[in-house]
């Protein structure tokens, strides 16, 4: 299986509502260790170069009064030969990376973030398995060249053991140096899997409560804010001040804060991210009191007619006995 397994990020609405503070429509997806870890299994075979002698076994066997079944004599083939040798050595060192780098998943498989599959692949499977089989073909070469003296001159190091029929060809050699390379997701059932689900829970869980207590808190806010502005538009309908002639007068009503208070309408919508019934009703009165006029026509008319200050200010109470906060 050659699978390259992705993770799932976060979407631009979901990081917009971790930043906010709001609430994402969809949920966050929360990666477990099946859809993060891959399970990369490796196994090399080599040529091991040798051969089993019957016929001098069984010749050991006799001139030592041991049973036949008690002796085996095996040939080395290509004795000497120092590309077997470093062939076994990259096999070796290779394993102790992926022993000292991954966690192990069982013989010769290991687990591999999904991330960095592609990387693990470029950067290290593929040059290993590149030199690896540079030094098969020298070794091939070196081993053709081998049987061939050996068979012309009679002789080598194996003298009359020689036997060119325990010598295979080269196509032979290059497919006992084969490589199995496999990678499969983790398995649904996996006792890891049941672990990193729990965890997913909890986080998933934790995220849950955090927003739910921000969103209270965005909520408690808007209240706050809320009561604050019907108190003041009650209080600056109503107020009087001493004068400079030393009588009490209306107090002065600014463009700003008529602008401030006009400007709650849209607020109050904004940041009603928990659709309290309550502030939508609200937010729904105060359009129907402010609508058909502007900033500076309320300023004037609040500044110039009493009776308009009075209006206004029995509907901000008429609002503000909505609330029960």
């Amino acid at each position: 299986m050659d699978t390259i397994i992705t993770t799932t990020p976060l979407t631009a609405e979901q990081v917009h509502a971790v930043l906010t503070m709001s609430e994402p429509t969809t949920p966050i997806a929360v990666k477990t260790l099946a859809d993060s870890f891959a399970i990369f299994t490796y196994t090399p075979h080599r040529y091991g170069g040798q051969k089993t002698d019957q016929e001098a076994s069984d010749e050991v066997a006799q001139s030592k009064g041991a049973e036949k079944k008690a002796v085996k004599v095996v040939k080395e083939l290509f004795a000497g030969n120092t590309v077997l040798a470093a062939i076994k050595s990259l096999d070796g060192a290779f394993k102790n990376y992926m022993h000292a780098t991954y966690p192990p998943a069982g013989r010769s498989a290991y687990y591999i973030s999904t991330i960095e599959i592609i990387a693990f692949r470029r950067d290290k499977l593929n040059p290993f398995l590149t030199q690896r089989d540079a030094l098969i073909t020298d070794f091939i070469a070196s081993a053709m060249a081998t049987i061939d003296g050996y068979a012309f001159t009679g002789k080598g190091p194996l003298g009359s053991m020689f036997n060119r029929d325990d010598y295979p060809s080269a196509s032979q050699i290059r497919a006992a140096f084969s490589v199995d390379v496999y990678l499969d997701p983790v398995p649904t059932n996996h006792w890891l899997v049941k672990h990193a689900q729990d965890a997913a829970a909890v986080m998933e869980d934790m995220y849950t409560q955090g927003m739910n207590k921000r969103l209270s808190d965005i909520t408690d806010f808007v209240k706050r804010k809320l009561v604050e502005s019907l108190d003041w538009a009650t209080k600056a309908c109503e107020e009087r001040v001493m004068g400079e002639d030393g009588k009490l007068q209306r107090k002065p009503i600014h463009e700003s804060s008529v602008q401030a208070f006009m400007g709650l309408t849209d607020l109050l919508r904004k940041l009603n991210v928990n659709n309290d019934p309550k502030i939508t009703a609200v937010a729904a009165s105060f359009e129907a009191l402010l609508a058909g006029t502007t900033v500076p026509a309320l300023t004037e008319s609040l500044k110039s007619d009493p009776l308009m200050r009075e209006v206004i200010r029995d509907q901000v109470k008429a609002v503000r006995d909505m609330l029960d906060f």
